[in-house]
């Protein structure tokens, strides 16, 4: 999962969207953004840019896609 889908889903979870309608919404498997958001701070958003330089986030895609 890229840095933009984490942000993606904290973003609609704030909004009052469920994991079934954001998994479907980003076209992610429900279980996927339940365990993410089991495992993340639901007030903080993701964070986006390196907080030392300030260079944006990128994550590769998996090997397994």
């Amino acid at each position: 999962m890229i840095q933009q889908e984490k942000y993606r889903i904290w973003e609609l979870q704030q909004t009052g969207f469920g994991y079934k309608k954001i998994a479907k919404l980003l076209n992610l498997n429900e279980d996927t953004v339940k365990s993410y958001m089991r495992r993340t701070s639901k007030k903080e958003p993701p964070k986006l840019v390196c907080e030392e330089c300030g260079c944006l986030l990128y994550t590769s895609p998996s090997p397994r896609d």
